[in-house]
């Protein structure tokens, strides 16, 4: 029994015995949600939930999903909730699904009082991140997975990443999916302090940088790799067939093995593209099947101005591979940068432009867009 107009408790769900006090029920409950997540004792960061008719005695209640700043015991929330005006029967639990999954719960149309919409906000991970080590490591997990890899993911959440990184490594090392496609390869050489590194890293932003010997340690799943000051890729050819090949490759860290999925790689070397390829042992058709990679080399120098001048050699392995294709696909090698070359990779770019190895079409189409790879210019000596 109860008093005319206030609500009954049943089970944890509190609502009107009458359809004439709906609006009521609305009205009441609307409030307690708003205190549940405005309470400072509850801390509450996130909440998203709806009035709901039961299909069983057809009372409005209130299912909600609530994400919390700090952890709190049961009997303590419990205390807190109760403690505000107007609520009655609470049932909290902890969810066990996913962010989305929780959300899609709660907010499911088949019996929520309309035309009511749920209450609360959708929330986007950097949002979750704020707070909790649920969400940080929901997040850490989000951009480790996406283009910046780990690298992304130390940078925006530093502390969360080193108390996890080996387990994020694990994830990561059993979750990558292998790249099928074409691959970016540029090779560039010439002598010391031509600007070969500083091209490179101009081109790649935060690439993984390979280390000498075999293993790949510290490998995650980056889109671009630097292979810096290759003296002889003999060496390696093995390694250089499959990197630069459009199949699915694995590389080698210890204890185990992971997909190489960089998508554009540079070389860089002292020597010329085929002083080092060239050794005794390997044979003309191993070297011809790593040149293949490359669709086209270029001789990069200076005039006297100290303007980067860019000739195409008659040195061309895949004549079907248009000016068009050459940034979306294709590889290129840049042979003989000289020491005098300093300058900025948008100059090189469009003296490319010039010597009609791009176009001006495609500079302007570029994804990404060929004029954000260029820095600050040097001085030039």
């Amino acid at each position: 029994t109860h008093p005319d107009g206030c609500p009954e408790i049943h089970n944890g769900c509190v609502g009107y015995p009458s359809v004439e006090r709906e609006l009521d029920a609305r009205l009441v409950l609307g409030r307690i949600w708003t205190r549940l997540c405005s309470d400072k004792a509850l801390a509450i960061k996130f909440g998203r939930g709806q009035l709901e008719r039961t299909t069983t005695n057809q009372f409005i209640h209130i299912q909600g999903y609530v994400i919390m700043q700090t952890r709190k015991r049961f009997p303590g929330i419990l205390k807190i909730i109760r403690g505000i005006e107007d609520v009655g029967g609470v049932t909290i639990s902890t969810c066990k699904g996913t962010h989305g999954q929780n959300v899609a719960y709660v907010t499911k149309s088949d019996t929520r009082v309309d035309p009511l919409d749920p209450f609360g906000d959708d929330v986007t991970g950097e949002e979750l991140s704020k707070g909790g080590s649920v969400g940080k490591i929901a997040r850490l997990i989000e951009v480790a997975t996406g283009p910046g890899g780990i690298n992304g993911a130390l940078e925006e959440l530093p502390v969360t990443g080193m108390q996890n990184i080996r387990n994020l490594q694990t994830f990561l090392h059993f979750t990558q999916k292998p790249h099928v496609g074409v691959r970016f390869n540029i090779f560039i050489s010439g002598p010391p302090r031509c600007g070969k590194s500083r091209f490179a890293w101009s081109l790649l932003g935060l690439p993984y940088v390979k280390g000498a010997g075999k293993w790949f340690d510290g490998y995650s799943g980056e889109k671009t790799a630097l292979f810096d000051e290759c003296q002889t890729l003999g060496r390696i050819t093995d390694l250089v067939l499959k990197i630069t090949d459009r199949y699915p490759a694995r590389v080698e860290v210890k204890g185990g093995s992971v997909w190489f999925n960089a998508v554009v790689n540079v070389f860089t070397s002292n020597l010329s593209f085929r002083d080092a390829l060239c050794t005794d042992k390997e044979s003309f058709d191993v070297i011809g099947a790593i040149e293949d990679r490359f669709a086209l080399i270029l001789n990069v120098s200076c005039d006297r101005l100290g303007k980067p001048v860019v000739k195409l050699l008659d040195y061309i392995k895949n004549p079907t591979a248009p000016a068009l294709i050459i940034w979306k696909g294709a590889s290129i090698a840049i042979d003989d940068v000289h020491a005098s070359s300093r300058f900025p990779v948008s100059d090189l770019l469009q003296c490319m432009v010039t010597a009609g190895v791009f176009t001006e079409e495609l500079v302007s189409s570029a994804d990404p867009p060929i004029g954000d790879l260029s820095l600050e210019p040097d001085s030039r000596e």
